[in-house]
């Protein structure tokens, strides 16, 4: 199924290694909620910087250790000047960075939200 673009725009529905190794070159590419499961997340940034423009990512938000996290889906937990280096490290500027929490109490995480270039 492709979504519904005007013609000159395309999404990409690879897996994230594939999307970002494919030749293509994007103005945009979103990492949310998955730099956290991956092995090498600083891999992937890298992946992403020699093909994109700009970046988008978030993960939850780790502030000290009651806020840690027993996913064990979560390979990685960042706070936010671990998730800034990160992405400098993978190549990018950061150029904002939000902190953003959901009112429905029973969802735990706080959010870090990130837009580099």
């Amino acid at each position: 199924m492709r979504p519904h673009l005007p013609d000159e725009l395309s999404c990409a529905h690879d897996s994230i290694e594939e999307t970002l190794t494919s030749g293509r070159y994007f103005d945009l590419v979103v990492l949310t909620e998955i730099l956290e499961h991956v092995e090498d997340p600083v891999g992937i940034l890298r992946l992403a910087r020699g093909c994109a423009k700009n970046l988008v990512a978030s993960s939850p938000l780790f502030t000290d250790a009651s806020s840690l996290d027993t996913n064990p889906e979560h390979l990685w937990q960042f706070d936010a000047p671990g998730y800034e280096e990160m992405i400098k490290e993978g190549g990018w500027n950061p150029v904002t960075f939000v902190p953003i929490s959901f009112t429905n109490p029973g969802y735990f995480y706080t959010f870090q939200l990130w837009g580099a270039e």
